[in-house]
Formats: structure tokens, C-alpha cells, sequence
């Protein structure tokens, strides 16, 4: 099973997402895993309505909407393990309130 720890923390967003997308789309992929991969993302940018995106903003568009539609859909596997974006990426009141606006409810729990 795919979960966050397991993550080799070679992989990184400067290096493209066709490992990310590998991730998300295998079978045993973890929710905490898949959360993560989405959060550390940017959905706010990334997703914000009329986004001025470049050829990387779209790949990494794509492939958080797919997580999105993997969420919705219950393909990712629930472990012990959760993930929490606001102790990850340290998000302050301001922040998360941004997020709430940008991104689907089923995201924001742990």
C-alpha cells in the first residue's frame, strides 16, 4: 500500500508530475497519500478561476482534479494514516479560509 511515509522524497514537483500521476492512479494508493499530493500542489493557485496556468500549472491542474474525482468516487484506500494540510503546510487562518473557497469540502478533512 501507498501511504505518505512511504513516498521516496526524491520525487519532487520540479521534476513533472508523470510520478505523481503514477501514484494517484495505483491501485493501493492511501487517501493520506493522495491528500498530500494534492495539497503540496497549490489547488488555491492551481485551481483558482481564471488561473493564468503554464504547461506545468495544467499537468499539475489535471492532476488534482483527478485526485478530486478519485476522492469523490472512494478509489483511494482509508488506512490509519491521515493527512492534515494545515500542521503540513502550516496554513494560518487566512490561508485555510482561501482554501475553503477554492477547494471541494471532502478535501479540506484530515
Amino acid at each position: 500500500m501507498f501511504v505518505s511515509d512511504s513516498i521516496n522524497p526524491a520525487i519532487k514537483w520540479g521534476f513533472g508530475t508523470t510520478d505523481l500521476f503514477h501514484i494517484v492512479r495505483h491501485p493501493k494508493c492511501a487517501r493520506a497519500t493522495a491528500k498530500m499530493i494534492y495539497w503540496r500542489g497549490s489547488p488555491v493557485e492551481t485551481l483558482a478561476k481564471g488561473a493564468k496556468l503554464s504547461a506545468w500549472g495544467r499537468e499539475t491542474r489535471s492532476l488534482l482534479k483527478e485526485i478530486e474525482r478519485g476522492m469523490r468516487s472512494g478509489k483511494f484506500q482509508n488506512v490509519k494514516i491521515a493527512y492534515n494540510p494545515q500542521k503540513d503546510l502550516g496554513l494560518g487562518k487566512a490561508a485555510w479560509e482561501r482554501a475553503r473557497k477554492t477547494v471541494p469540502d471532502y478535501m479540506l478533512a484530515p
